[in-house]
């Protein structure tokens, strides 16, 4: 991994708690309380999409990831 990321921090119920953008490879660190989920992107891609704290994020209906059946 040569490359920063973005790190996206989510509360279960995917409400997005912390946005930290640019993490160095192999130094880059970064920790959120309460945090249940996290999610790696290349760096600007959660400004472009508009995601910052307290935003919601939902599933695309054709994503593979679902939620168990209870």
């Amino acid at each position: 991994m040569d490359e920063s990321v973005e790190a996206v921090f989510l509360f279960k119920s995917r409400q997005v708690l912390k946005v930290s953008p640019a993490l160095k490879p192999w130094r880059g660190l970064s920790a959120c309380r309460g945090a249940r989920g996290m999610i790696e992107w290349r760096p600007g891609h959660a400004a472009r999409r508009g995601l910052r704290a307290c935003a919601q994020l939902r599933h695309a209906p054709n994503n593979p990831l679902k939620e168990p059946r209870r």
